[in-house]
Order: structure tokens, then sequence, then C-alpha cells
């Protein structure tokens, strides 16, 4: 794929209401799973303390041990040398300091309340948000061994059950059936869905852009108000405050996605046409199939799924009308960015009731608002870890790719959204919206490969997982 399709046409984003529905898709507030954040996830001696069945005490050892250790040292309970995967006298000290400061039984073990405690420290996302700061002095970092490196790697992939081996099944008899089955009757109807919101409804709007579009000065000022907060957090990753230029479209670093989708598409030729609209499906298959993936226990880059689902994106893209269409999703797509640039959409609500389209305005400026915090943290991975991400799918491997390039950015982007005052930018967002209520309550979402991103930070920790995506020390997080 061209390399300025990457993450245009592949690693994209957007927040319309038709996408927010798409199947897949799940709320920020949605993160637990069995009973346990993601943290957690995919440890089956871990799974078994949540269950009651088992505790850790001192003299064990392991993954698990490892885990709880590491979670001791983003709780500052615990310094980085201690992580040893051994339950010493020190792991002890440090499980009775969290359980007397959470007032919970001080056992000194990890028993089901110490664990529950532990879950919702991380569901807080405050721990993420304490840690945020880069000192150089200081990174705080550490060099993974190789049984790290490897269950980094294996994170990327979602297990059904923790510690279970991801055996695919094929068919789950009445009244699922198939996995191709399944999963071309989702993609039917999502690309249905899609285009007709993103593209359909959209087009005629472009022909009196004065009546239908927002200003660029409108659309700035949510954009702004991202930056400041993602900034406000994560500067030090970066270079400090005013490291990177605002977002403005005379800057050149906000564009109309529409514009430059269909200038980008017609100066291609008609195989890599076909080939940015297959490339189209695999995505929705990764980021908007994820609950067909977990039940079936399918990895859509494994070779039994892939050959599955490769006549299924065949069939998406076997004529010029089929190819075109799939392009149109990426040309009404809402949000996307490369290289530090960030391009959206301009639409204005076509209500004819004039209070019922400022109200519509007003939420769209909140959703725009998510849309670039989302997008700007796109625009601070780094390149070497972009290159990571894209290592895998140029093996072919689009699930640990996505976990890489959206997992991770919504990792960031949900503890960007966890310390948000919406009543500090509502002046900047809303502007001209303004109808003095209350901010609204939208809905933006988060891939569900997030759960993925927080489970490989498990393993390797917050510091090395900061690294990795804003200084491309990917080393840190399992590149060879």
């Amino acid at each position: 794929m061209d390399p300025v399709d990457l993450q245009r046409a592949v690693g994209n984003r957007a927040f319309s209401a038709a996408v927010r529905r798409a199947p897949g898709r799940e709320a920020p507030a949605v993160q637990r799973d069995k009973g346990y954040s993601a943290r957690f996830a995919g440890e089956p001696t871990i799974a078994a303390v949540v269950a009651g069945t088992t505790t850790l005490a001192s003299g064990a050892s392991g993954p698990a041990v490892a885990r709880l250790q590491r979670a001791l040292v983003d709780l500052r309970r615990l310094p980085m040398a201690a992580v040893t995967g051994t339950f010493d006298a020190t792991t002890r000290t440090a499980v009775l300091a969290f359980q007397k400061a959470q007032g919970i039984a001080e056992t000194g073990k990890l028993d089901v309340d110490t664990m529950k405690r532990l879950d919702a420290a991380f569901d807080t996302r405050k721990p993420y948000v304490d840690m945020a700061k880069h000192d150089p002095a200081a990174p705080g970092t550490h060099a993974l061994s190789a049984a790290e490196r490897a269950a980094a790697v294996g994170a990327m992939v979602a297990a059904p059950v923790p510690g279970a081996p991801l055996v695919f099944k094929n068919d789950l008899g009445p009244p699922k059936g198939t996995y191709g089955k399944r999963i071309r009757k989702r993609l039917d109807a999502l690309v249905k869905a899609l285009h007709k919101s993103l593209f359909e409804d959209k087009k005629p709007l472009r022909a009196d852009p004065a009546k239908n579009f927002h200003s660029w000065a409108r659309l700035e000022a949510p954009a702004l108000e991202a930056q400041k907060v993602v900034d406000a957090m994560f500067a030090s990753q970066y270079g400090g405050p005013g490291a990177k230029p605002p977002l403005t479209h005379a800057g050149g670093n906000l564009i109309d996605q529409w514009e430059d989708e269909v200038a980008i598409n017609a100066a291609k030729t008609a195989p890599k046409k076909k080939k940015k609209a297959a490339d189209k499906a695999w995505y929705l298959i990764n980021a908007n199939c994820a609950d067909i993936n977990a039940e079936h226990s399918a990895v859509p880059s494994r070779a039994t799924e892939k050959g599955i689902l490769k006549p299924i994106v065949a069939q998406l893209v076997n004529t010029k009308a089929k190819v075109q269409k799939m392009l149109d999703l990426d040309i009404g797509w809402e949000g996307a960015q490369l290289d530090g640039i960030v391009y959206l959409q301009r639409f204005k609500s076509t209500d004819p009731d004039a209070a019922a389209a400022k109200e519509a305005n007003r939420v769209q400026m909140w959703e725009l608002f998510h849309t670039c915090i989302h997008e700007y943290l796109h625009t601070l991975a780094h390149g070497d870890f972009n290159a990571y991400a894209e290592s895998f799918r140029a093996a072919g491997d689009e699930t640990r790719y996505n976990t890489l390039t959206e997992g991770f950015c919504d990792f960031f982007t949900l503890t960007v959204r966890s310390t948000l005052n919406p009543a500090a930018v509502q002046a900047g967002v809303e502007g001209p919206y303004a109808n003095g209520k209350p901010p609204p309550v939208v809905d933006p979402g988060v891939y569900p490969s997030h759960r993925q991103a927080e489970q490989l930070v498990g393993i390797v920790g917050i510091k090395n997982a900061q690294r990795a995506y804003f200084a491309g020390q990917t080393a840190l997080i399992g590149k060879p």
C-alpha cells in the first residue's frame, strides 16, 4: 500500500453516530472483562485469584507475580528493580502497604479483595495519569526479558478466556452458524450503513459549502482545545509545551478529509484502488467485527481464518462499483491522521429547525473535540513505533497492527479523557453554538483493541509503553 494511505485508509478513525453504533465498537465506560480490568487479563493464575480459587503469597513465582509487581510499580509502591517474578519479602511489604491504604484485610497475599482494589485503581486510570510525565534523568523504563517480549507480543491478540489458547471454532451451530457467513453478513450490513451515513447522505451537501460547511476557524477551536488537554498531560514525552505546531488549516495540519481523499483516489491506478478498497475491508473485519472474532476464537490474520476471509474480501471488491463503494467510506470517514496532519469533515447539521440545528452543531463540536484528542495522539506516535506496527501488517497480521495503531492510541486517549473538566473547555469547544446548557453527553467510542494495549501495558509497565509510543523505543514493548 502506498505510504500516504497507511494511516489514512486503514489506521483511521471516525466518530459519526453510525460508526459509534457499529458492531465491534464500545463506549469508554465498557472496560471491564469477566470481573477484572484489561490490565490483568490474559493471565490464568490471576483469573484464578479473581475466581477465589487461589491466592498468591510469599514463595510464589511466575508471570502472575511479575504482573502483580508491575502493577505495584505503576502504583509507585514498588521499585522497578523489585520486579523479579518471585513473591519475596519486598513484594509482601508492598502488598501489605496497599491493603492498609485500601482499608482491607492485611493478609500480605494477592487475594480476591486485593485484586478487586487493584482492578478498581487501574479502572480509574489515575495511576496512568500520575505516571504521565517523562523525566529524562529517571525514565523509569526497563529492558524486557525474552519471556516478557513473548508475552507482550502475545497480548496483542485477544484470548476469549484468560490464558486459554486461541483454538478457532468455525461453526458455533444454530443460531449463530459459521464464522465466514457471520463475517460476510456483518460486512454487508456495515458497508451499506456506513456508505449511506458517511457518503450518500453527505455528498449532496458539498454543492453548497457556504451553507453546509463549518468555517475552518470554527473547526479549529475544538481541535486546539483537544491539543491543549493532550499537551497538558503528555507534552513532556515529546518535547514540552509548544513542541508541536497548533492544529490549524492555515498551518497545513487540518485538512478537508473528503476533498483530500477524492484527490488521492483520482491519482491511483485501478489495481491500487482495488488494493486500498480491500485494505478497508480488512480494517473493518479487525475493528468492527471484534465480537464475532472473539466468539469464534478467530485471529483474522491467522492462516485458517484468512483462508475463509480472503474470498469474502475479494467479493467486496470484485467490480469497479464495489471498489468505489469501499473508497467512498474513506472519503466520508470523519477523522484520520497522517504525519502530523488531521483530516476531518466540515458538514453542519441540516436540521430545518434552527434550535435543533444549533444543538446538533453543539454536539458535533464536542464529538470533534473528542475525535481530535484521538487523532492528535495518533500524530504523536513516533515513526519507529508506527514502523513496528506496520511490520506486523506487512507480515499479514492486521490484528496486532490494529492493537498497536488503534489500541495504543485509545489507551492514551482514555487516559486523557479520564481527567477532562468539560466546563473548562466548553467556551472554546462550543463557540457560537453555546446555548447556556451544560456540556452534552457524547459517546466518543473506542476500539476494543484498547484492551489488548492495556494488557500489554500490564506486562511491560506504563513507562515502557509511553517511551515506545512517544519516543519510538519499541524494544520496550516487545520488538526483538
